[in-house]
């Protein structure tokens, strides 16, 4: 697949939702940035690019800056960073990026996720505290679904008074998995 870089106008930006609240000299400073981004990414130098990007997203979230650092971080093997940004790149349509751009984002957008699975976690008890990986998800009754590396994860699930829940999880590409976790009481032995 051809990599190809957007490029930001800041010509007419003010009446776009992604320019509301953002003045002529942030867009100007923003642009700096991105166009020196730009220079390293057009000499595949991802990592040289990466820096420029976020700081010009510092300054301004324009869906192209988003777009090319999704591209990076993808070049670089970042695939979940990567989704992130490219679903803030691609929520305004077209517009943005342009069409061929846009159609671009949409097949990387396909491509990630045939690597990465999506889990929805869940409980309705309270004071539950639920872990995955060694990072806690969530305390008490809630409910999350994340994006994750397909393949092996593993899920634990706490509370005071209550058996353990520790679950090894093998995650699908490309498709949902979904956890309720339930704790039972733990029994006294007598």
């Amino acid at each position: 697949m051809m990599i190809a870089m957007c490029a930001i106008s800041v010509a007419h930006a003010e009446d776009k939702p992604w320019a509301v609240g953002v003045s002529k000299d942030k867009q100007k400073a923003a642009l700096a940035l991105f166009t020196k981004g730009n220079t390293f990414f057009e000499e595949a130098k991802y990592t040289e690019a990466i820096p420029q990007y976020e700081k010009a997203l510092g300054i301004w979230d324009h869906p192209s800056i988003r777009f090319n650092l999704s591209v990076c971080l993808i070049n670089i093997r970042q695939p979940l960073v990567a989704w992130d940004h490219l679903q803030v790149a691609i929520k305004f349509g077209d517009a943005p990026l342009g069409k061929r751009l846009f159609a671009e984002a949409m097949t990387y957008k396909a491509l990630l996720e045939e690597s990465l699975a999506e889990l929805d976690v869940s409980t309705d008890q309270p004071d539950v505290k639920v872990e995955l990986d060694g990072r806690e998800l969530f305390v008490g009754t809630n409910k999350k679904v994340m994006r994750l590396l397909a393949g092996r994860h593993q899920l634990v699930a706490t509370r005071a008074g209550y058996d353990t829940v520790t679950k090894a999880i093998d995650l699908p590409p490309g498709r949902t998995t979904v956890e309720k976790i339930e704790l039972q009481v733990t029994q006294v032995k007598t």
